[in-house]
């Protein structure tokens, strides 16, 4: 079978390996810019990070692979820009956070002031967790155990309107508003990225154009953080 015209096989050599993947321990790897490549140091991520990212792309090479046998159309492997997202599996050595002092602990990054532990139940036990990178904001996404509870179930139905000023309204005197309005600060920074230079070749917009929508994302990201709050 080939997809793209290439063997499947050649997908699956080496980093599809049971074991985890050895080139965990290199620091440094080849990056592409633009048609060259450039040979990079690796100064922050931890070995465990590493395997991580290794085992995550061992994963999606096998998920294409099983469309691809499925008859589903299965595109090449391409290099990214940046990767937004850093596993980190073991709690108290890859990270660790101090609920006392407000701090997070990164393996190989430092000590970090953070917001929103109150969020974290107290009677808990704190898992693997994931370091995300929104808009040039940073968010942990922790995994807890907790207690399993017993649900109670309410058994009363309630009716919902569906309306224009009141888009939803339950019976019992609830209204909720789904949508997000635009800021008006969002909307000049529209204008400004609709004239932002863009490379029909490359299909990309400028740097500029590029900055510009980061900050319409975040601004958006921002109000639907304020709404949940």
């Amino acid at each position: 079978m080939k997809v793209n015209g290439l063997p499947t096989i050649l997908y699956l050599k080496g980093i599809t390996d049971s074991v985890p993947y050895k080139d965990y321990k290199i620091n440094k790897v080849n990056v592409k810019v633009k048609d060259k490549f450039e040979e990079r140091e690796l100064r922050l991520l931890s070995s465990q990070m590493k395997q991580y990212i290794i085992k995550r792309l061992q994963n999606n090479v096998k998920a294409l692979h099983e469309l691809g046998k499925k008859g589903k159309k299965v595109g090449k492997i391409k290099y990214i820009k940046s990767l937004h997202s850093i596993f980190l599996m073991q709690y108290g050595n890859t990270y660790a956070l101090d609920m006392k002092k407000r701090t997070l602990h990164i393996q190989g990054l430092g000590d970090f002031k953070v917001i929103g532990l109150e969020q974290i139940p107290n009677a808990c036990d704190i898992t693997t967790a994931n370091l995300i990178e929104k808009n040039g904001d940073y968010f942990l996404h922790v995994t807890v155990y907790v207690p399993k509870e017993e649900k109670v179930h309410n058994r009363k139905a309630i009716c919902i309107d569906l309306g224009i000023k009141d888009q939803i309204t339950f019976s019992n005197g609830i209204k909720v508003k789904y949508n997000v309005e635009t800021p008006k600060r969002v909307k000049k920074l529209y204008k400004v990225f609709s004239r932002s230079q863009y490379n029909k070749e490359t299909k990309e917009r400028s740097k500029r154009g590029q900055k510009v929508l980061a900050k319409i994302n975040k601004e958006f990201a921002m109000k639907i953080i304020r709404r949940k709050i």
